[in-house]
């Protein structure tokens, strides 16, 4: 797995979130739990976003809208970063 190119994606994420006012995202390198992993051991860079679920894969699992909301813009603006040009 490219480490620095998973952590280059976490870094335009984290600018994403500072700049959208949603403060500081925190990193956790994980072995599993996604079909991130599969991609990751293919070597392709990854990165996963959560939103803050509670009680996952149970009858009692929710989140919040607001929480979804923010990662709906999140995902937006780190979009947006991803395809701009590199200078």
């Amino acid at each position: 797995m490219d480490t620095n190119a998973s952590s280059a994606l976490f870094a335009l994420a984290q600018q994403a979130a500072v700049g959208l006012g949603l403060g500081d995202l925190d990193g956790v390198a994980v072995g599993g739990g996604s079909d991130g992993n599969v991609f990751s051991g293919a070597g392709v860079p990854t990165l996963v976003l959560s939103c803050g679920m509670t009680g996952v894969h149970s009858t009692a699992e929710s989140l919040r809208v607001d929480d979804l909301h923010a990662l709906v813009r999140l995902l937006e603006s780190f979009a947006r970063r991803i395809m701009e040009p590199a200078e």
